[in-house]
């Protein structure tokens, strides 16, 4: 057997059925690996895409991740989101935003369906003055595969991060998505007003850095 071209130990237990010793660093890190068979021959295999996920929960982005404008310059209320789906049923356990400090908040975090309807919300607490806020749902709430979410925070404040043009392409995150801009709908979402709603508004493929806390268990 060959992943991603080198091989591998290889033993063979029946017509149908091989083992391969795969070793951790083939899986440490999240992304998809070509997997073919090679025979005695030299004829290899068409191959078979096996994909690393990530151990759970999980997020979009790692907490390493920085926007490129941490308070942009808008001092009016809003609420921003991103359209995400995940490759397999779950929770969402809750929301994640980049917070740059000038974007002192109160801040809420909601989910919601790919037309408008509220899953959960809640209110951030016990945010540090900048840096990815973290809050969770009172409870779960359960997701199905390849379902299209939308998750948003609210920020009073404004003074939002971003990073744009981001969208252009998918962000892949195993196993979840965030939507390319124009995937059956914009993303980088927004809705400016007091009180916030759910975002339908988009500019230049942008990013304002909402996240979610996937996980396999409520």
């Amino acid at each position: 057997m060959r992943w991603n071209g080198s091989s591998r130990t290889t033993t063979f237990v029946g017509s149908t059925q091989l083992t391969a010793a795969i070793a951790a660093a083939d899986i440490a890190a999240v992304g998809t690996a070509q997997v073919t068979v090679a025979n005695p021959g030299g004829s290899v295999s068409s191959a078979l895409p096996f994909t690393v996920t990530a151990a759970c929960p999980c997020n979009i982005w790692s907490s390493a991740t920085t926007p490129a404008v941490p308070s942009n310059n808008d001092p009016q209320a809003i609420e921003v989101g991103v359209r995400f789906q995940s490759d397999r049923a779950g929770y969402i356990k809750g929301i994640r935003f980049y917070k740059g400090s000038s974007n002192v908040g109160p801040h809420t975090g909601k989910l919601w369906t790919a037309t408008g309807t509220l899953l959960a919300s809640a209110t951030f607490s016990g945010e540090s003055a900048s840096g990815w806020q973290e809050m969770r749902f009172a409870t779960s709430v359960a997701i199905a595969a390849n379902t299209v979410y939308v998750a948003s925070y609210y920020t009073a404040s404004g003074f939002y991060s971003v990073t744009y043009p981001y969208f252009t392409s998918p962000v892949l995150s195993p196993p979840l998505r965030a939507l390319a801009n124009g995937d059956g709908g914009g993303n980088g979402l927004y809705l400016y007003g007091t009180g916030g709603g759910f975002p339908t508004s988009t500019f230049n493929s942008a990013n304002y850095w909402v996240d979610v806390v996937f996980d396999d268990k409520p």
